[in-house]
């Protein structure tokens, strides 16, 4: 499939409406959803390591995003791995120990009644309510299953780590 659309041609006329539409969508920080607005990054940028890097690890909607309940059609169309956002992110977080980097994880927001803060390892700095272009410009990666955040990302200039698959892969 991914195959067809490189076959599609694009103009530079297209090129250059979608380089403005970019540009516009990063200066003005849009997403569809209304983003937060307090002080809290810097509560954030205050428990980080210095000159160490920070990974944001971005969950998602694991049930609207066909993650759970985990099926095969799961495993092969969505994750190959894991089963939850919090699953990877407790994997995320040994890599991260081993390494010595910042970890930030932010449960999404559909997701914090499920959420089981106490089943984190100590080296995960949970955020929540926080602006994702914010933490996304703090971060030196972002790393997600299935998040559209990972647009938002990429965007911001971002390099993306896909743990499962959407349209980007």
């Amino acid at each position: 499939f991914p195959k067809e659309f490189l076959k599609i041609t694009v103009s530079e006329e297209e090129y250059k409406e979608t380089e403005a539409l970019v540009a516009n969508l990063k200066k003005n920080r849009l997403n569809r959803n209304v983003q937060p607005k307090n002080q809290l990054l810097d509560g954030v940028r205050s428990k980080l390591i210095k000159n160490r890097p920070i990974i944001l690890y971005m969950g998602q909607n694991d049930n609207a995003a066909g993650l759970q309940p985990y099926t095969e059609n799961s495993k092969r169309y969505h994750s190959p791995v894991f089963r939850s956002s919090d699953e990877a992110a407790v994997y995320l977080a040994d890599i991260c120990k081993k390494n010595n980097w910042n970890y930030i994880y932010k449960p999404h927001p559909m997701m914090i009644e499920s959420f089981r803060e106490e089943q984190m390892p100590l080296n995960v700095f949970i955020v929540n309510n926080i602006d994702v272009n914010d933490l996304i410009d703090l971060s030196d990666v972002v790393v997600t299953i299935l998040s559209t955040v990972s647009y938002i990302a990429l965007i911001r200039n971002k390099p993306v780590l896909m743990m499962g698959y959407t349209q980007l892969k």
